[in-house]
């Protein structure tokens, strides 16, 4: 199972329009999952280039519903992750891969 192809942000930029969220720079909404994965995964990278250009409170809103519902009080990111990983593989989703990884990285072994 491979990542699918990153996209052309040049591509995007022209034709949708550049990041837009004054509040929240796309530096920062990319560190998360740099941290977490050691890089930003493309359908990652798709939805902070459109969603960022065409609106910026949507992307706000399912970051912050993403965060609240990956990473809960209870679980270490460690914990959260390989639970991810294995509903996901259920799906045979190909976003097991990312979790799998997060959850190395994170201290799974």
């Amino acid at each position: 199972m491979s990542l699918p192809p990153r996209i052309d942000a040049r591509i995007v930029r022209e034709s949708i329009g550049s990041y837009a969220d004054p509040k929240v720079p796309l530096a920062e909404r990319n560190a998360i999952y740099s941290e977490l994965l050691g890089f930003v995964p493309p359908r990652i990278e798709e939805r902070m280039a459109v969603t960022g250009a065409l609106d910026p409170v949507l992307l706000d809103l399912q970051e912050k519903m993403r965060e609240h519902a990956m990473y809960p009080k209870c679980f270490d990111t460690k914990t959260a992750q390989l639970m991810l990983f294995g509903m996901l593989l259920m799906d045979m989703s190909d976003a097991a891969q990312l979790h799998a990884i997060a959850a190395r990285r994170a201290g799974a072994s």
